[in-house]
Formats: structure tokens, C-alpha cells, sequence
């Protein structure tokens, strides 16, 4: 079950994506051709993500 803290904090960190900027580019996960922002994974990788995947890797991460 999820908790009202981890809806908030997950909300926090997409904001702070969204917020830092982006460019249009093609999605590294899913190829479309978007508005790209900036994803720094647990392994300290950077991806170029559109908003529907960038939501979806957020959200993965809360999960582990």
C-alpha cells in the first residue's frame, strides 16, 4: 500500500525534473519524438526521457 509520504516525495522529484528544463530530442526508452528532460537513475546513468516515461521510471523507482 502506498503512503501519502511516498506520493509526496515521488511528486517532489517530478517536479524537480520538469521544473530543471528540458529540449526536444527523440525518448532513449521509447524512441517518440517529445519534449525530452533530464533522468539520473540509481546507477548515476542519464537519460533523455519524455513526460509518460519519465513518470513511469519514477514511479519503478518507488517501487523497488
Amino acid at each position: 500500500m502506498v503512503d501519502f509520504g511516498s506520493i509526496l516525495g515521488k511528486g517532489k522529484k517530478l517536479f524537480g525534473i520538469k521544473s530543471s528544463g528540458g529540449i526536444y530530442g527523440r525518448c532513449e526508452d521509447c524512441n517518440a519524438r517529445a519534449y525530452l528532460f533530464k533522468y539520473v537513475d540509481e546507477s548515476n546513468e542519464i537519460w533523455l526521457l519524455c513526460e509518460p516515461c519519465v513518470t513511469s521510471f519514477v514511479k519503478d523507482e518507488e517501487e523497488k
